[in-house]
């Protein structure tokens, strides 16, 4: 009876052994496969935030530092305020407001100097133009009304009255090729009566309609 215990122990042996060397194969790629990915490491850089990471907290920061007054006093004083659009303000400030004297740098390219009420383009004040054009006058309601004068870059220019952007009121239009209008406008045209002197000598004195002459 014993004899055939040995026999039995010995011939199963082979495969316990197969199965045991098989373990520690796995048990050593699991080891080769954790230090790979350095769970074994206890350096810092192990645990440390990625640059990219860092760099791109920096300029976040960054960036929202130049969005609204980025200095002086824009309360009560002057200041320097950034809008997230791109414009910009220059100038004074009161109860938290552009009042008083100021440049103002639209995103577009425009540019506003002059004086602000309550955030609004209002007083004398100089608008440029992408376009070249430039105006010199009064403004209200962050729009032309009052008396100016209009600098066209094509060489035109306007002097007179200005209502809501438009040209309306009394003025004079001097035109680059040397014609001459005075006389009254309305809706950026010659509306009412008025004098047309042409540089060719003729003289149109009447009443006008949408840049159209009527009669004398």
């Amino acid at each position: 009876m014993g004899n055939e215990e040995s026999k039995s122990f010995w011939s199963t042996l082979p495969g316990i052994m197969t199965a045991f060397a098989a373990i520690l194969t796995a048990i050593g790629t699991l080891v080769v496969s954790l230090h790979t990915i350095g769970f074994f490491r206890n350096d810092k850089s192990a645990k440390s935030i990625p640059t990219e990471i860092t760099q791109t907290k920096s300029n976040i920061e960054k960036l929202y530092n130049n969005i609204g007054c980025i200095t002086g006093n824009c309360v009560n004083g002057t200041g320097v305020f950034q809008f997230s659009n791109g414009d910009r303000y220059e100038g004074a400030f009161e109860n938290n407001k552009r009042n008083g004297k100021g440049t103002f740098y639209f995103s577009s390219g425009s540019l506003y100097e002059g004086n602000f009420i309550s955030d609004e383009m209002s007083g004398k004040g100089l608008f440029i133009f992408i376009n070249g054009d430039r105006y010199e006058g009064e403004f209200m309601n962050n729009k032309r009304n009052g008396k100016g004068v209009f600098h066209y870059s094509n060489g035109n220019t306007y002097k007179g009255n200005f209502v809501n952007d438009e040209i309306s009121g009394n003025g004079v239009f001097i035109f680059r090729n040397g014609d001459r209008y005075e006389g009254e406008f309305k809706n950026d045209k010659r509306n009412g009566k008025g004098i047309f002197y042409y540089a060719s000598g003729e003289v149109k004195n009447g009443f006008w309609r949408d840049d159209i002459f009527l009669n004398d």
